[in-house]
């Protein structure tokens, strides 16, 4: 009898500790839930700036742009957004059509990117752009998102150059080039001045770059209503006119 009630106390024992930890995994589950709703910018910003924006691309997975549109805390909303389109000569970003058609149904200033690998032909390249991307009056121009170089620099500047020129006469507007602040001084400086240029540079009180700039990308890290993951923080400069950077 006394072995019986031992299992039954063992037992019931184990029935409160299961049951404590269903509750704690259920509050932990609620409060990353809200966490995921109601995020905020979670970037510091600079006293002045023209405008917040994000760039995205499939790592932020399907996103809410209602949500995002209208997003306000402590009177700061987004004005723009920058969508990944192409990457190569083959890759087109899985939410590219999604993500560009809804951030302008929701009233955003909207741009395309596309990724520069520095492993394919550029005339590849520029045929694989021009296909999938159509911007309209009204967007950012074309961004060129570069990150890598060739082993042979001399190339390398041949390449971008004629990919650019190319670039601007099919769009009627020069592309931007998006490159981290030490990229641009160690690779990119054969670029000319007429090309705007977004630098990233995250955590910083400014962006360690090659003047002028347009856009500063200043956190990889920010926290956007509407999007389940981080997402990455932008500002237009203060100092620019934004119309300048706008497909005619």
């Amino acid at each position: 009898m006394k072995w019986i009630l031992l299992l039954f106390v063992l037992f019931a024992m184990a029935i409160i500790a299961l049951t404590h930890i269903y509750i704690k995994g259920k509050q932990r589950a609620n409060k990353h839930n809200r966490s995921a709703r109601h995020y905020g910018i979670n970037a510091r910003l600079p006293d002045i700036h023209g405008g917040i924006g994000i760039d995205v691309s499939r790592y932020q997975r399907n996103i809410n742009w209602n949500m995002v549109r209208t997003m306000n805390i402590k009177g700061d909303q987004l004005t723009f957004a920058i969508i990944k389109a192409t990457e190569g000569d083959q890759l087109v970003d899985v939410n590219y059509n999604y993500n560009f058609s809804e951030a302008k149904r929701v009233g955003l200033l909207r741009g395309a990117y596309h990724y520069f690998q520095p492993n394919i032909l550029v005339s590849q390249q520029l045929k694989h752009i021009t296909q999938n991307i159509e911007l309209q009056a009204g967007d950012l121009a074309l961004v060129l998102d570069i990150e890598e170089q060739y082993e042979n620099k001399n190339q390398f500047e041949v390449d971008v150059l004629w990919l650019l020129q190319k670039l601007e006469q099919h769009y009627g507007k020069s592309p931007i080039i998006y490159a981290s602040a030490h990229f641009h001084r160690t690779h990119l400086a054969f670029l000319p001045k007429k090309y705007p240029f977004w630098v990233a540079h995250y955590h910083a009180r400014k962006p360690a770059a090659v003047e002028p700039w347009s856009i500063w990308q200043l956190s990889d890290n920010g926290r956007i209503d509407g999007i389940s993951t981080a997402v990455d923080i932008n500002v237009l400069n203060e100092n620019i006119n934004v119309s300048e950077l706008l497909i005619q």
